[in-house]
């Protein structure tokens, strides 16, 4: 991933300045077809994501797909 430089800080104890980064989250959003900004990613995690694919695997094997996310 990509990341932008906000600059340094000094911290206490520290004697080296620390480079402050964020996230570039620049290609983040994208507009919808109703033109409203929406996110262009998921923001669960991997361990999210395979625990949401395990449990809707279970629903569907169970014949209940109307309780899926």
């Amino acid at each position: 991933s990509n990341w932008l430089t906000l600059g340094s800080e000094e911290l206490a104890g520290i004697k080296q300045k620390l480079t402050v980064l964020s996230p570039d989250l620049s290609g983040a959003l994208a507009v919808d077809e109703d033109g409203a900004l929406e996110p262009v990613y998921d923001r669960r995690s991997d361990a999210e994501q395979v625990m949401l694919l395990h449990r809707d695997a279970a629903r569907l094997s169970a014949g209940d797909p109307s309780k899926l996310q």
